[in-house]
C-alpha cells in the first residue's frame, strides 16, 4: 500500500515538476504569456536597475547561470529629474543579464547591461520638432558625469546608438554626438573604472577613453580621485588629468589641459565652418571647479595660420562652459607679404603688421579692449583702436561665423576720434560686412605731416562712412568727409557715381584747394617749396571690370587733366588713358611737378625723390599704354609749340617712343627703352635737338640762364642700374652739342684772351655777359667717363679750344682750355686755364700767363659753371650755321 501510495506520491511529484516545466516555459515563450512575461521581466528590471521601468515591447528571457532579459520599448525612469525634464528616458531596447543564484536569493544585481538607441535633447525644454515619446531632454547636463559614474550599472555598461542633441538655440550653434559604442568596465580589482568610446560629432568621427576612480569600490565612501581623460579627433587630441570629485550631483574637478592641433581645417569642418583656413594650434591651461562653471587659469593658446598670421592668447575664463568673465590678453603677428626691410613709400598704402589687445566679457556679448594696430601710419589715433565690441557669435546653416553687433569707437565719446556699427557675417572671410559710422582724425597724424608743436592748425577729417559688400566687392555705400579747423587747405571726399561712356560707376569725388602752397610748404617744414597756388577736382571710380581715374589739376594759370583706367585684358591689367593740356605756362611747370610729387608720396619734405617698390608680380601683369599731350605752350605765343610722348609698357620692357617738343621754332625728338628683366634695368636713349631756343626756355621755366642761344644737339647712349646715380655711372656713348648765338654768363671767359683795360672798356652787354658765337661741345663716354679733344668755346672776342674728361662715376671734371683772341690788336697775353674739381663746384685754375696786372689770380672761384652751361642741354649740334666760320679750330693752335 505505501508502495503505491509512494509511486503515486512521485508520479504527482514528476507530474507537477513537468507542469512547472511548462508553465514556465508558457510564460518565457508562448505568445499567450507575453503580458505575464512582460510584467515579470519589468519587475526584474525594476530591481536590477534600481528605477522604475515600463516596457512596450517585446520580451526575451534567456535561461543559464545567467539570466537574460531583452526588451525592446523600454521607458526607464530618470533619477532625480528636474521640474522642466522628462521623467522617462526613451530607449529602444536593453539586455540585461542577472546571474540566477542572485535572482533567487533576492538581490538580483545585474552583471551585464546593454543600453542600445537612446536619443537625449540637451536642453531645458524638448523644441517642438521633438517626438516626446520617443525621446527626453536634460536640462542640466553638467550633472551627467556624475549619474553615469555613479549609476550601478557603470560597472558593466554598454551604451550603443546613444543620440546627444544640441539644439540651435537661434545663434547656429547646434551640433549632434552620436555614440556608436561606449563601454564603462570595473577593472579587475575594481579600483578603477575604464571608459572606452567610440562616436561621431556631426559625422566627424572621435575616439574616447579615460580611467576614474571607481566611486563605488571607495574606501572612505569619498567618491573622489584621480583620472585621465583623452579625445582623439581627426587632425588633433585633447588630454586632460587631475582629480574628480562625484560627492556632489556636479562633479568638480582640478585638473590640467593639453590640446593640440595639427589641422585647422578639420577644426572647422567639426565646428561646421567652412574650411577656408590651414594651421596648426596648441593649447595648455588649468581648470578648477563645478563642472557647469568651470573655471580656467594659466591659458595659453598659440596659432599658426598659413600665410596670414601668427597668433598668440593668454590669460583666463572664470566660466569656460557658458563662456562667461573672459579676460584674455592677444597679440596677431600678420604677415604682409612685404619684406621687413622694404618700407611701404605711401600712407595710402596701409599695412597691418601686428594688432594686440585684450577680449572681456562672455560668449554672447564680448568685446575688445585697449586694440593696439601696428601700421605703417604715423597717427596716434589708428594706431590704438577700439574697444571692440561684439553682441553675438552665430553660425548660420552655410558654416560660416558670423559677427553680430558689432561696435567700435575710440577716443572721446563727443565727438570720439571714430565710432562705428555694424555686422560681419562671414568672420573667417571676413564677408557680409555692413558697417557704417562717423570719424573724426587728426590731419597731421593720419597723412604723417610734421606737426612737433601739436599746434593742430592742419586741422581735422571729419565725415561719415558707410561699408557693405552686398554687391560681391566690398565698397564704400556712403562717403563724406571734409577737412575742419583749418586755413592752409580744403579738403572734400564724396561718394558718388560717375558716368563715363554711357556707363554709371561708383566713385569717390576728390576737392582740393591749396591758396597758397609756399604757406603750407613752410608749415610742413618743407625745403623745396614752390609758390603759387594749387586745385584739384577728380573722381576715383571702380566696378567689376574697370577701375579708373579722371581729374584735373590747376597750379595758377596751368591747367593739367588726367583720365587712367585699368582693366583685364588678354591676361594683362591693361592701363591706358595719359595725361592732357590744352595750354602749359613754363613758369608753373616747376611747382605743378613738386606739387604733384609731394601729393602722391614721390617726394620727401627735403624735395627728394622718393623710390617706390613696385610688386613683381604686378609687373608681370601689367600692360600699359599712356599718352602725355600738350598742345600749346603759352611763351611761345603764336609760334608752333607744343609736347607729345607716348609710353608703352609690356613684359618688363619700357618704351618712351616718340617724345617731341616744339618751341619757338625750335624742336626736339627722343627715344627712350628700358628692360627690367635684370635685377639693373638696361636703358638706351637717342634723340635730336634742333634750333631749341635755350635762354628762352630755361627763363620760362624759371630758371636763371648761363647760355643763350639756339642749340642743337644729338645723342646715343646706354646705361644701366637701379638709381640715376648708378645710371649716370655706367653710361656710355656719344653725345654732340652746340650753341650758336646768344651769351654766354660772365665775361671771364673774355679775360683770358685779352688785357685787362681792354677787357674793362670792351664791348660787354651791359649786364656782366659776354656775347656768345658759337659753342661745340663733343664727348664720348664708356662705363660713365667721358672725354673729349676739340671743344671749341667762341665769343666775338674770344676763341676757346680745349679737351679733358669729365668722370662720372667719381662725380670730377678735367678740362684744359687755351684761349685766342679774335683779333690781332687784341692781344696781348694768353691764358690757358682749367675747369678743374667736382662737378657740382668745379674752379678755373691758371694754367700760364702772366702780368702782374692781371685780373685773374692764380686761383678764381666763379658762380659761372661751366659743366652746366656745356651739357646742360646734352646732344649734338649743326656746322652750318653762324658766322662765316666760327668754332672752326686754327691749325696752328689746338688743346693743351
Amino acid at each position: 500500500m505505501l508502495t503505491l501510495n509512494l509511486k503515486r506520491t512521485l508520479s504527482a511529484g514528476v507530474l507537477v515538476f513537468f507542469v512547472s516545466i511548462v508553465l514556465v516555459a508558457a510564460v518565457l515563450y508562448a505568445p499567450f504569456a507575453s503580458g505575464l512575461r512582460t510584467a515579470v521581466a519589468a519587475y526584474a528590471l525594476t530591481e536590477a536597475l534600481e528605477r522604475q521601468v515600463e516596457i512596450g515591447g517585446d520580451v526575451t528571457v534567456g535561461l543559464g547561470p545567467l539570466i537574460g532579459f531583452s526588451a525592446s520599448d523600454i521607458r526607464l525612469a530618470r533619477r532625480d529629474p528636474a521640474a522642466n525634464e522628462t521623467p522617462w528616458h526613451a530607449i529602444d531596447h536593453v539586455d540585461v543579464k542577472i546571474p540566477l543564484h542572485a535572482l533567487l536569493s533576492g538581490d538580483p544585481k545585474p552583471s551585464a547591461i546593454l543600453l542600445r538607441g537612446v536619443t537625449v535633447y540637451l536642453a531645458g525644454e524638448l523644441p517642438e520638432n521633438a517626438e516626446d515619446d520617443a525621446v527626453s531632454n536634460l536640462g542640466n547636463f553638467a550633472g551627467l558625469p556624475t549619474r553615469l559614474l555613479t549609476d550601478p550599472m557603470s560597472e558593466d555598461l554598454v551604451l550603443e546608438d546613444i543620440v546627444l542633441i544640441d539644439p540651435d538655440k537661434g545663434n547656429g550653434w547646434g551640433y549632434e554626438i552620436v555614440v556608436d559604442k561606449l563601454s564603462s568596465q570595473a577593472s579587475a580589482s575594481r579600483s578603477d573604472l575604464l571608459v572606452e568610446a567610440k562616436l561621431r560629432v556631426d559625422d566627424t568621427p572621435a575616439t574616447l577613453s579615460a580611467v576614474f576612480t571607481n566611486p563605488h569600490n571607495s574606501a572612505d565612501g569619498s567618491k573622489t580621485g584621480p583620472f585621465e581623460l583623452q579625445i582623439g579627433l581627426p587632425g588633433g587630441d585633447l588630454r586632460t588629468s587631475g582629480d574628480l570629485d562625484l560627492r556632489q550631483p556636479i562633479a568638480a574637478v582640478a585638473a590640467k589641459l593639453e590640446v593640440s592641433i595639427s589641422s585647422l581645417g578639420n577644426l572647422l569642418d567639426l565646428l561646421d565652418l567652412r574650411r577656408v583656413i590651414e594651421g596648426t594650434a596648441s593649447m595648455t591651461a588649468s581648470h578648477t571647479g563645478s563642472i557647469h562653471a568651470l573655471a580656467m587659469t594659466e591659458l595659453q593658446l598659440d596659432l599658426q595660420l598659413e600665410n596670414i598670421a601668427s597668433v598668440s592668447i593668454s590669460g583666463a575664463v572664470q566660466n569656460m562652459v557658458s563662456g562667461e568673465g573672459a579676460d584674455l590678453e592677444f597679440a596677431v603677428d600678420v604677415e604682409t607679404g612685404r619684406p621687413q626691410d622694404i618700407a611701404p613709400q605711401s600712407v595710402f598704402q596701409v599695412d597691418v603688421e601686428r594688432f594686440s589687445g585684450a577680449i572681456k566679457g562672455d560668449r554672447e556679448r564680448f568685446f575688445i579692449a585697449d586694440l593696439t594696430v601696428q601700421t605703417n601710419l604715423a597717427s596716434g589715433e589708428l594706431q590704438r583702436i577700439g574697444p571692440v565690441q561684439v553682441d553675438r557669435i552665430v553660425r548660420d546653416p552655410e558654416g560660416k561665423l558670423a559677427l553680430l553687433g558689432l561696435s567700435v569707437v575710440a577716443g572721446q565719446s563727443d565727438p570720439p576720434v571714430y565710432a562705428f556699427d555694424g555686422n560681419m557675417r562671414d568672420a573667417l572671410q571676413l564677408q557680409g560686412i555692413d558697417v557704417e559710422g562717423r570719424f573724426n582724425l587728426d590731419t597731421a597724424q593720419l597723412l604723417g605731416w610734421p606737426d612737433p608743436d601739436q599746434k593742430g592748425d592742419l586741422g581735422r577729417l571729419q565725415g561719415t562712412l558707410s561699408l557693405s559688400d552686398e554687391s560681391g566687392t566690398l565698397s564704400m555705400t556712403h562717403l563724406k568727409l571734409a577737412a575742419q579747423e583749418t586755413s592752409f587747405f580744403s579738403l572734400a571726399l564724396d561718394r558718388e557715381d560717375f558716368e563715363k561712356g554711357g556707363d554709371i560707376y561708383p566713385a569717390i569725388r576728390a576737392a582740393v584747394n591749396v591758396p597758397d602752397i609756399a604757406s603750407l610748404g613752410n608749415r610742413l617744414g618743407l625745403e623745396a617749396v614752390t609758390q603759387g597756388q594749387a586745385n584739384f577736382t577728380g573722381h576715383a571710380y571702380y566696378g567689376s571690370e574697370e577701375v579708373g581715374f579722371s581729374g584735373e589739376l590747376a597750379v595758377d594759370e596751368t591747367r593739367l587733366s588726367g583720365d587712367l583706367s585699368a582693366r583685364q585684358a588678354d591676361g594683362y591689367i591693361a592701363l591706358n588713358g595719359g595725361i592732357f593740356s590744352e595750354l602749359v605756362h613754363l613758369k608753373d611747370i616747376q611747382r605743378t611737378v613738386r606739387t604733384a610729387l609731394f601729393l602722391s608720396g614721390g617726394q620727401d619734405r627735403q624735395g627728394n625723390e622718393v623710390s617706390v617698390e613696385i610688386d613683381t608680380d604686378l609687373m608681370d601683369a601689367l600692360s600699359a599704354d599712356l599718352t602725355i599731350q600738350v598742345d600749346r605752350i603759352a611763351e611761345a605765343g603764336e609760334a608752333a609749340s607744343g609736347l607729345e610722348a607716348q609710353l608703352s609698357y609690356r613684359e618688363r620692357l619700357v618704351r618712351l617712343d616718340p617724345v617731341r617738343f616744339q618751341f619757338i621754332g625750335g624742336s626736339a625728338e627722343s627715344s627712350l627703352d628700358v628692360d627690367l628683366k635684370s635685377e639693373a634695368p638696361n636703358f638706351s636713349l637717342d634723340g635730336r635737338i634742333e634750333k631749341l631756343k635755350l635762354g628762352a626756355l630755361l627763363s620760362y621755366l624759371g630758371l636763371d640762364p648761363i647760355v643763350t642761344g639756339s642749340v642743337y644737339a644729338s645723342y646715343d647712349i646706354k646705361g644701366s642700374g637701379v638709381s640715376f646715380d648708378q645710371i649716370i655711372k655706367s653710361v656710355s656713348g656719344k653725345t654732340a652739342v652746340s650753341v650758336w648765338g646768344g651769351t654766354v654768363g660772365s665775361r671771364i671767359i673774355d679775360l683770358s684772351g685779352m688785357s685787362l683795360i681792354r677787357w674793362m672798356f670792351g664791348s660787354g652787354n651791359g649786364d656782366g655777359t659776354a656775347k656768345l658765337v658759337c659753342a661745340k661741345v663733343p664727348m664720348s663716354f664708356k662705363n660713365g667717363f667721358g672725354s673729349s679733344r676739340s671743344i671749341v668755346i667762341e665769343t666775338d672776342n674770344v676763341q676757346i679750344v680745349g679737351g679733358g674728361s669729365v668722370d662720372l662715376k667719381n662725380g670730377t671734371i678735367v678740362l684744359e682750355f687755351v684761349p685766342r683772341a679774335n683779333r690781332p690788336d687784341l692781344v696781348e697775353i694768353v691764358t690757358t686755364f682749367a675747369v678743374r674739381g667736382p662737378l657740382a663746384g668745379p674752379e678755373i685754375v691758371v694754367l700760364s700767363g702772366g702780368g702782374a696786372g692781371r685780373a685773374v689770380a692764380e686761383i678764381v672761384s666763379t658762380p659761372l659753371n661751366i659743366l652746366g652751361a656745356v651739357f646742360g642741354a646734352g646732344g649734338a649740334g649743326n656746322d652750318s650755321a653762324g658766322s662765316e666760320k666760327p668754332c672752326v679750330i686754327p691749325k696752328a693752335s689746338g688743346p693743351k
